[in-house]
């Protein structure tokens, strides 16, 4: 609607959710433990998308990332599994 650029609404909205996050964990510091894991975890798996690995499915939280890496062929299956563990 000519009020800003998709790029900047994207960031706009980024900003705020980064507030959001930051705001809850200072609210209640007993949820920064599990922040924490989270996103480690989050870079585990943007670490292995990046180097063409799949990613195991317990991995995966979001019921649409689990069914899109499984449709895309990036989801470890007991198989793949196999495969990649000695």
């Amino acid at each position: 609607n000519g009020l800003c650029t998709a790029e900047e609404a994207a960031a706009a909205t980024q900003r705020e959710i980064d507030s959001r996050i930051a705001r809850n964990l200072t609210r209640d510091p007993s949820l920064q433990r599990r922040y924490d894991e989270a996103v480690a975890l989050q870079k585990r798996i943007d670490a292995r998308l990046a180097a063409g690995e799949r990613v195991p499915a317990e991995w995966i939280a979001n019921p649409f990332y689990l069914r899109y890496y499984a449709a895309t062929g990036r989801l470890e299956t007991p198989s793949t599994v196999a495969e990649v563990t000695p």
